[in-house]
């Protein structure tokens, strides 16, 4: 898979926990002759979010991206009522894309467990970060979305979760 084929003319794409900038997406998706649309609880306001929302329930989308969102919720029931909402939206065979921030070691991680560079969950100035590989969201990832796995795209370096409703 690449990028490039998610987003073509016609598609429909929502960005779930889009945080508070949205131009680039938005400038790439409608670009290429998609429809970009975007929700986020935090960062975006209500009516903005609502509009959204209704419009993709309503019309069904081609593709959900949810991007470094999961990594900054720390309970799992709320990430799974998450990617419920995201199933919610999709057109039948609509696509979910699924990028984590993993996290870094800092310099005390580095200096401890030998070296290792263990990760653990940690409170940030701005929230959470559960520190977490990508796959180890896959088995409750896939306890909504079964189809979903772990994949690279070609052009990008990181990791995404991907998974088709079928």
């Amino acid at each position: 898979m690449v990028l490039s084929e998610l987003v073509k003319k016609g598609v429909t794409v929502f960005d779930l926990g889009c945080g508070h900038d949205t131009a680039l997406n938005k400038l790439a998706i409608e670009n290429a002759g998609g429809t970009y649309l975007y929700a986020d609880l935090y960062n975006q306001e209500k009516e903005s979010n609502i509009k959204n929302i209704e419009f993709g329930l309503e019309n069904g989308c081609d593709v959900v991206m949810i991007n470094n969102v999961l990594n900054v919720i720390k309970e799992e029931v709320v990430r799974v009522r998450l990617l419920m909402q995201a199933k919610s939206l999709l057109k039948p065979s609509g696509l979910v894309v699924i990028s984590i921030f993993e996290g870094t070691a800092l310099v005390h991680e580095k200096k401890s467990n030998g070296g290792s560079g263990e990760l653990v969950p940690t409170e940030t100035k701005d929230g959470w970060q559960n520190r977490m590989k990508t796959e180890e969201y896959l088995s409750e990832i896939q306890s909504i979305l079964p189809e979903a796995k772990v994949s690279r795209v070609k052009g990008c370096s990181g990791k995404f979760i991907v998974a088709r409703v079928s």
